[in-house]
């Protein structure tokens, strides 16, 4: 009976440990998809906003479409992922799948300005959380 206490114990000791690192491998992996718990309430952008397009909008307004990419005639998807800390701020991004050089440091550099006014919340308290989205570069209508 003390095996068996002493056993639990060490399960609920070892449980507690494997959760103390707050940034887990779900976001490092190199899949575009992440599997994981959900939080139960996700990031909040803009709380002020009554806009659900508001992080929309904000990549919109702060992206530099580079010259040499209108050039080129360069358009495409590029898609990043990143963390979101338990104060909001965003850090690690990656880019999981780019188009070139020049639009996917443009990419990096606007996801980097990000900050959530609230983060992820499981159980009413802050969690991280990975991130992942879509950046489309459409070249300008004429």
């Amino acid at each position: 009976m003390v095996r068996v206490f002493l056993i639990i114990f060490l399960l609920c000791i070892n449980s507690l440990y494997a959760q103390e690192n707050k940034y887990s491998n779900d976001c490092e992996d190199d899949s575009l998809i992440t599997i994981g718990s959900s939080p139960e309430e996700i990031p909040i952008f803009d709380k002020d906003s009554q806009d659900p397009q508001r992080l929309h909008n904000f990549l919109l307004e702060n992206l530099r479409y580079p010259k040499m990419a209108i050039k080129d005639k360069i358009e495409g998807r590029i898609y990043i992922k990143f963390w979101i800390d338990t104060a909001g701020y965003t850090h690690n991004h990656k880019i999981v799948k780019g188009i070139r050089e020049d639009l996917d440091s443009e990419t990096l550099r606007v996801a980097k300005l990000i900050k959530f006014d609230e983060p992820a919340k499981t159980r009413g308290k802050p969690v991280g959380y990975c991130f992942f989205m879509v950046i489309p570069f459409n070249l300008p209508e004429k």
